[in-house]
């Protein structure tokens, strides 16, 4: 445990490293939260149209109601406030919990706009399916002292904002929790926890490993009532909630006969049960992984009908006895059929394991589930490796070369499949996404190199070049990413290094030739770094060109977001980087390029 808090510790000086005043301070924390708590990329930190499921609200200074940040993922609203070092007090909590209460009765937040956008969103029932709110300060704190007001304010907002509404305090301890909760591993304090269901008809299999019952869904809402803090740590949308799905749920349960028919049912996976009669069982560490939408919907009725003994109907429930460890491939089936979007399948798909081993034998740590711990014997392995030394820094050294995977699909995607808006909305991308299974199939490259070389581009820039540094070029890094590797592939057409032209990395057919062609290059540090320089002239180029200025008008967001893909601007892409490999300095890079490949 204090290891763990340690390396939290460790990461928040680390990314506040620089800082110079308080206000600066507030605000990378306010960042470092968005990153390591809920494991936004930075590119998401650029975006802010929330509205559509995009990107943060960073709405820090005058007149923000308390907020800090907001969100939305999977329809939850989150709201945080974020309070660095000696901003934190006692009194600052309990304000904050006061200000939450006036933020749902306000109308009206006009004089600070980004705050308005949030209150707007609170009754959006397209959009909003339920809020979280969170204090998060980097202290130690007591959160038993703020219960008593929390709990009175989870239990009146919901009649305010017509759904569920929760309000969570977080000091340090807490933080490692909530990552404890998110990366679907039961607290330590849990394990071993007994609860007690009442089942009605049911059957055992042959193995003694599972029970299938009919429960009336009374006894569920009061298995639930009883043990709910624990019941979803396994569930992969734990407090994540689809409206549609959860606004059909609710309206079956207002004829709850016909629970039994229209619905899938609950699976709880438990480290063991047993049954003391035909109608008593008693679960050991039961884990909802399936139907937690459900579960939840089941018993937030029951209390709003203020706890019926006589509500009618009933549901399936399964338990299975986890004796193998497969509670990880039991949530992966059961929830399969459902469009789950999170970085939690990262850690589940058996892609993503694979090339996390392959990118070890490179040396570099792919992350797939975000703030894993790196065992002992892992940490000789992620060195990084010469050949690409120079494209990384000290600091991504001293984090054992470790790389996010949704940044790695996020440059992937920009550079190897040359779609940087689409990247944008990286939540199409992740296991569950829109895009997912189109992107990752038996045709996509194994070869770790084809994410690596894109990443070290994305990396380069931010960092070396020091891009983060202004916001420009900090929303176009995508936009980068993809000008990079349009270029490499106009070079290696210049210098006839395929047989014929190629026009798409990813539909190349000899994908172990093209990506060692690529790999000659990015060993080849001088000529490498001079091509990216290259490319920040080109991108400068675009940016200059008058029907791009005319186009972007006065919001850039909108046009890396959605037209920079389109014709128009692909065209005018495409002549910018022929022209620019038409210049003096360009050819003699070109004949550089050339001569490593001793052609």
């Amino acid at each position: 445990m204090d290891s763990k808090l340690d390396r939290i510790v460790s990461r928040i000086e680390e990314y506040l490293l620089g800082t110079s005043n308080t206000v600066e301070k507030g605000r990378k924390f306010v960042e470092w939260i968005l990153l390591d708590v809920f494991d936004k990329t930075e590119s998401e930190l650029e975006d802010d149209d929330i509205e559509n499921g995009i990107g943060v609200i960073i709405s820090d200074g005058s007149y923000d109601k308390g907020i800090d940040a907001a969100f939305i993922f999977c329809g939850t609203l989150y709201l945080i406030q974020a309070k660095y070092g000696l901003s934190h007090s006692e009194d600052n909590v309990y304000a904050f919990i006061s200000k939450m209460e006036t933020f749902l009765n306000d109308e009206y937040c006009l004089k600070n706009n980004s705050i308005q956008r949030i209150r707007d969103l609170l009754f959006d029932r397209d959009k909003v399916n339920d809020i979280q709110i969170f204090y998060i300060t980097n202290n130690f704190i007591d959160v038993d002292v703020f219960e008593n007001k929390v709990s009175k304010f989870n239990e009146a907002s919901p009649e305010i904002c017509g759904i569920s509404c929760r309000m969570r305090i977080l000091g340090l301890l807490q933080i490692f929790e909530y990552q404890d909760e998110m990366a679907n591993a039961i607290p330590s304090k849990f394990k071993g926890k007994k609860s007690g269901i009442i089942i009605e008809n049911h059957f055992e299999n042959r193995e003694h490993t599972t029970i299938v019952a009919e429960v009336a869904l009374k006894n569920l809402a009061q298995f639930v009532k009883k043990d709910r803090e624990y019941l979803f740590y396994s569930n992969i949308r734990n407090f994540l909630g689809s409206n549609k799905i959860n606004k059909k749920i609710a309206e079956t349960f207002h004829n709850p006969k016909n629970f039994w028919y229209y619905n899938n049912g609950i699976t709880i996976v438990c480290e063991d049960y047993e049954l003391k009669n035909d109608f008593q069982l008693t679960i050991d560490t039961p884990q909802i992984v399936n139907g937690c939408q459900t579960a939840s919907v089941i018993y937030n009725q029951w209390e709003a009908l203020k706890r019926p003994n006589n509500l009618e109907g009933t549901i399936l429930v399964k338990i299975i006895r986890d004796t193998n460890n497969k509670r990880a491939d039991i949530t992966r089936y059961t929830n399969s059929q459902n469009a789950v979007t999170g970085k939690d399948f990262f850690a589940l798909e058996s892609f993503q394991k694979e090339l996390k081993k392959q990118f070890a034998y490179l040396g570099f740590n792919y992350e797939i589930q975000r703030n894993a711990t790196i065992l002992r014997e892992d940490k000789q392995k992620y060195k990084g490796n010469s050949k690409y030394d120079y494209l990384f820094d000290k600091s991504f050294k001293s984090r054992k070369c470790t790389m996010i995977a949704k940044e790695v699909i996020q440059a992937y995607v920009s550079g190897i499949l040359l779609n940087p808006a689409k990247a944008k909305s990286i939540g199409d991308y992740v296991p569950g996404g829109q895009f997912y299974n189109n992107t990752f199939n038996d045709s996509t490259p194994e070869d770790p190199r084809y994410y690596l070389f894109p990443y070290a581009i994305m990396y380069y820039s931010r960092n070396i070049l020091e891009h983060k540094k202004d916001d420009k070029l900090r929303a176009s890094n995508l936009l980068f990413i993809s000008l990079y590797f349009r270029t490499i592939l106009k070079i290696f057409n210049k210098i006839d290094l395929f047989k014929e032209e190629v026009f798409s990395i990813k539909d190349y057919p000899d994908k172990k030739k093209i990506i060692e062609c690529f790999d000659t290059l990015f060993i080849s540090s001088e000529y490498n770094i001079a091509l990216i320089k290259l490319i920040e002239n080109i991108m400068e180029q675009i940016y200059d060109d008058s029907t791009v200025i005319e186009v972007i008008g006065e919001n850039l967001p909108k046009f890396l977001k959605n037209t920079i893909e389109s014709e128009r601007i692909v065209k005018i892409i495409n002549f910018k980087i022929e022209n620019r490999l038409n210049k003096k300095d360009s050819i003699a890079l070109i004949d550089d390029i050339k001569d490593i490949f001793n052609l």
